[in-house]
């Protein structure tokens, strides 16, 4: 599942080198700190 996301996230770093690269970094970025946490949190919190 995550590592889905992450291959997701890296075909949009490709996509960004021909649009707005500022916007593309920061919603990686944004993306990147949210799966983190996500993964952080204990399950009974997710599920």
């Amino acid at each position: 599942m995550y590592k889905k996301i992450i291959k997701q996230i890296d075909e949009i770093i490709e996509i960004s080198k021909y649009f707005n690269l500022e916007f593309f970094e920061f919603f990686i970025r944004f993306n990147k700190v949210y799966i983190f946490h996500k993964q952080s949190l204990p399950k009974s919190v997710l599920s």
